[in-house]
Parts: structure tokens; sequence; C-alpha cells
């Protein structure tokens, strides 16, 4: 073995071990009968790379052997390698098919946040492409548990959704001037909040649907339901993963026990560095909840999620911040990142204000602080331990037109939306987080509403979804939507679908390409 033969080798064997790192190429080895020992696999496939030069060559017939596909870039250079164990029980190399355009991320959903921006879809013929995608449309969940429901549905077998969008309330503390929300939550009084002895039926009844993933979101915010801690506990108990996205003036201490047992993903909306802004964005005039004491329950937090989870604590519980680009921060944005960084947030992403019924303009001269501030923040800022994502639309952009985009709205049933419904008691679920209010508001004899029914005690989702009336709501999206604030996720899921629909047995790898930068779809 030549000195360049042994420089591959040790680089193989860290492809390798990076591999080993992700459930699903450890679940398909197992599956394939093939151990995960590292000098083995090392050893077998470098034999294959000596001897067919790794030029796409396959080799050898694996008829009635199982195979296992491992995804891996060794020194820069990208390849699927597929792994048999033949009849005789030895394990052979069969094929190595390079990659172009961008390197393979392994490891565990969490951990890799941030780090790819596409996937790559690979069959077991050999073929592959690249699906757009990022795992901003995942978090806290697991890329696997969205690809196996699809893959569920294009065999034609009925499912309910992976991940559920949870407003408890219509209450907040917050008035801000870009809230959606505001309009809706004011057409009624009272009866804000969903009843508790609901939420917790509806989180057991979800359990048993294979529901994965609960974001308890708004509507209002989430904090001021007394009975979220009961909520995310429940669904801790039952293996659902939880997210609480929160405007923060609510966090107190006295609810990061519950937070950290049911390692719930945090995210706080971030919307200044002063207290003079945040008050003007949000229309505060009190000092009920200061920058400081915000910041000051979070660094509580990161202390006590590291005490638990030690260096793990971030894949483990992971915690963000966003903050909404508007006019009146602009000259703060390189200071609120700081502010997340040092405060101990693990991601923070600037968004744009969606939508024309709060769309903002910029001067020349705020465009340009901002770009600086942009450009600070990617150079000073940001890093492996603390990322940002910075917008890649322009900062006005008002929308997009879906139908431009994707065929079929696969976001209002994979990811449903439950609200408070026309009382407490019950809850209801409409299409998605564009159609928020609409099982919440004052009735309105002109203007029916658009959704797909309410729940109770005895209904599931399944049920909504499965009746024709929701049939043919599904049928008139995208058309029927002037803007999408999932377009990413559509995307995503539209294309995974289509490779699944051609070969069921399609495997899906994070993959990063060669032109990612900052920011990618997040904002």
């Amino acid at each position: 073995m030549t000195a360049g033969e042994a420089e591959l080798s040790d680089g193989l064997e860290i492809a390798i071990g990076q591999a080993l790192q992700s459930e699903r190429c450890v679940r398909a080895l197992s599956v394939a009968g093939v151990p995960s020992v590292r000098d083995l696999l090392s050893r077998v496939i470098w034999n294959f790379l000596v001897l067919s030069q790794s030029n796409g060559v396959s080799i050898g017939d694996i008829e009635g052997s199982k195979a296992a596909t491992l995804p891996l870039t060794v020194d820069g250079c990208s390849m699927l390698v597929t792994l048999v164990r033949g009849l005789d029980g030895c394990i052979r190399c069969v094929s190595v098919l390079p990659v172009d355009g961008g390197q393979f991320v392994h490891g565990a959903d969490n951990a890799i946040y941030g780090q790819w921006d596409a996937l790559l879809a690979a069959t077991p013929s050999g073929k592959w492409t690249v699906v757009p995608g990022h795992a901003g449309e995942i978090i806290p969940g697991r890329l696997d548990d969205h690809v196996e429901r699809l893959r569920a549905i294009a065999r034609g077998e009925p499912r309910g959704p992976v991940q559920i969008d949870f407003d408890v309330s219509m209450a907040c503390p917050s008035a801000c001037s870009f809230c959606f929300s505001a309009p809706y939550r004011s057409t009624r009084q009272s009866g804000r909040l969903m009843d508790g002895q609901l939420m917790l039926t509806l989180i057991r009844k979800w359990a048993d649907e294979q529901v994965r993933v609960v974001r308890f979101d708004g509507g209002g915010d989430p904090l001021t339901h007394p009975q979220l801690p009961a909520a995310i506990s429940l669904c801790a108990k039952k293996g659902i993963r939880t997210a609480i996205l929160t405007a923060g003036d609510l966090l107190l201490e006295s609810l990061l026990s519950p937070l950290i047992d049911a390692r719930t993903y945090l995210r706080i909306s971030l919307n200044a560095a002063t207290d003079d802004t945040r008050w003007q964005l949000h229309g505060q005039r009190n000092i009920r909840s200061p920058i400081t004491s915000i910041v000051g329950v979070v660094r509580e937090l990161v202390r006590r999620r590291e005490a638990e989870f030690g260096s793990d604590a971030a894949c483990v519980m992971p915690l963000g911040a966003t903050s909404m680009i508007h006019p009146d921060n602009a000259g703060e944005t390189a200071d609120i990142a700081k502010l997340a960084r040092d405060a101990g947030f693990d991601h923070i992403s600037f968004r744009v204000i969606l939508g024309a019924d709060h769309k903002v303009n910029f001067s020349r001269e705020q465009l340009d602080v901002l770009q600086a501030q942009f450009t600070e923040i990617r150079h000073t800022i940001a890093s492996a331990d603390f990322q940002v994502f910075l917008p890649t639309r322009d900062l006005t952009d008002t929308g997009y037109i879906p139908s431009d985009f994707f065929k079929k709205c696969r976001t209002a049933t994979h990811r449903a939306v439950v609200e408070v419904g026309s009382q407490p008691s019950r809850a209801a679920v409409v299409p998605c987080g564009r159609y928020r209010g609409e099982g919440y508001r004052a009735e309105d004899p002109h203007r029916p509403r658009v959704m797909f029914g309410e729940l109770d005690a005895s209904t599931t989702i399944t049920d909504l979804h499965a009746q024709p009336h929701s049939g043919r709501l599904l049928a008139t999206f995208p058309a029927a939507c002037g803007d999408c604030i999932d377009r990413s996720a559509n995307v995503m899921l539209e294309r995974i679908a289509e490779q699944l629909n051609d070969d069921p047995s399609t495997q899906f790898h994070p993959f990063r390409t060669l032109g990612a930068t900052e920011g990618y779809g997040h904002a």
C-alpha cells in the first residue's frame, strides 16, 4: 500500500465513523445483516476501491442478498457505497457510486440542525437526485419520521399527521405591530384558553395516532395557559417530542424543570436588544418583561440544561430564538445576535415580516446598516456553536404564489394546525398557519370558515381529514392561496413524495450542497 493509499484509508476510516453516527445508516446495516464494525467495513470498502478505482463500477451479484447503502464523504469526495451479506455469509462491497455537488451530513437530527440544505435521494438501483429541504421544517422532530410517514402514504396506507401545531391559547401579553393573529384574536373577549381536559385528551389520542411532535404555538402565547406544564409532561410520557414558541414575557424559572424533564425545544422571539425597542415593537409601555429578565431566565435554563445533559445539551434539548427584521430594530441586528449568543442560545433566525397587511419598508440607509450588520454577524458572531440564519429573500417580500412552486399542499395534513375552537371545549383543525383563526373567530354568515372541522373527545384528526368536505377543501390548495408561509416545507414534502412514488425503497440522506451559505431557507 502506498503512502497515498494509506492517507485515503485514514480518510475512509473517518468517513465511516461519521456515517455510523447516523441512525438511518446503522439501521440500514442492521437490516442487511452487516455488522457495524468500523475496521471490517473499512477493509471491505477499501479492497473494493483498490480493485475498481471507484469509478462507479458495480461488481458482484446481489440477487438473493440483503443490501445496505452507506453515504460517505471521503476527503471531500462523496459516494454511495453498497454493501451486501451474501448467502454464503460473506460481506462484500458491490458498488461505489460517485455523488457530485456536495457532502453528506451525518449525526442525530438536532445535532446537524442548520448544516444541510438538501436531501440526497438514493434508490437501490443506484440512481440519485438532490431534493431541496432544510432542518428548520423538522426541528425538534426526526427526518425519518416524516419520510416514513410519506412512504406509508405512497403504499396506500391511511396515516395521520406527523406534527401538530397546537394553539392552546389566544391570549398574549404582547401586542406586536406585525402580529398576524391580533385581528382574529380580538373578535372574542372571553373563552380564549382551550379547556385543559380537552387539551390533555387530544394529546393522548394523538399519541395513539402516532403523532411524533407537538409544537405549542399561537395564536396567543402558549405560556398563558396554566396547564401547559402538564401538557408537555404528558407528551413526554407518551413519547411525543415538544416545542414551545413564545415571546418570553411569561417565561419564569418555575417553568424550567418541566421543560428540562420533557426535553422541550424552546424558541423565543428576541426582536430587540434594548427595552425601549422591545416595548415599541411589542406594544408594551410597562416594565413587565424587560430584556434583562427574559435573558436571565434563559441563562438559568442553559445552566440547568448543561447540568442535566452535559455536552449533549444542545442536541438533546435545543434552544433557539427568532428575530423579526423591522425598521425599528434594524440598527440593533448585530446586538440582538450577540445577546442571543451570550445568553446561551444555540441558534437564532432573523426573519422577514410577511404579508401585505404587515408590509414594512426600509430606507436606503437602513438597508445599508442591515447589510453591514449581516456582515459583522457572519464574520464575528456566528460560529459552529452558535448558528445564525439570515434572510435569503427580499426584506419587504410580501409572500410567494404557492402554485408556482408545488402542486399539492401536503403540510395541511402532514403538519396539522389545531387551535381553540368556537368554544373552549372544542378544538378547530385549520389547513395551515395562514388560516389560523378560522376556527376561533366570531361567526360571520357572510364569510364561511376555512377549516376541516372541530375536535372533541370522540373525534380524531384522521377522521376529519377523511371527510368529503376536507377532500374538497384540500383540492382547492394551493391555487386558492394568495401566498404561502409553508412553501419550503411543501416543496420538500412534495419532492420526497415524488421520489417515493417512483421507487418506495428510496432513502434520503442529509446533504450540504457546494453553494450553501448561511441562512438557507430559514427566513
